[in-house]
């Protein structure tokens, strides 16, 4: 929170104690603010296979803003391989697709690496600052796109 409010991000913050998914998605949309965009920040972690690498942008109705992110990202970071869609993948129904549905904003869902791989684990484990800088970044791009 305070990394991306250091670029200017205004960051709201939500922890869930709701076990039913419909009950939670709706408690998390009455109480998030109305904003231009919003992101929510997910490390995947992948039991079957710890060492899964790559990345991704999840995206519903925003797909520039999905594409910008991953963008910055990937110029970021280019050892970073995309896991699927060069990047970028639509997700109707799938996990976060209650955020993406029910956002008061354009709205993005990152996934930078697995957090059970452990070479990618200890890569970004100092790298936060500059996270939240491709996420502004991206951020930013797109707002500029959108006039």
């Amino acid at each position: 929170k305070a990394l991306l409010g250091k670029h200017g991000a205004q960051v709201w913050y939500y922890e869930h104690k709701t076990r039913a998914y419909s009950k939670r998605m709706a408690e998390m949309k009455a109480a998030m603010p109305k904003c231009f965009a919003a992101i929510e920040l997910h490390y995947d972690g992948y039991a079957p296979r710890p060492a899964a690498s790559g990345h991704h942008f999840q995206y519903r109705g925003a797909k520039e803003l999905a594409a910008a992110i991953r963008d910055e990202f990937q110029r970021r970071y280019p050892q970073s391989s995309a896991r699927r869609d060069n990047g970028i993948m639509k997700n109707m129904d799938k996990n976060g697709a209650g955020f993406l549905r029910n956002a008061r904003g354009w709205a993005c869902l990152v996934e930078p690496f697995f957090i059970t791989n452990p070479a990618e684990k200890a890569f970004f484990a100092a790298r936060h600052a500059e996270l939240a800088e491709v996420y502004c970044i991206g951020l930013a791009r797109f707002a500029y796109l959108k006039g």
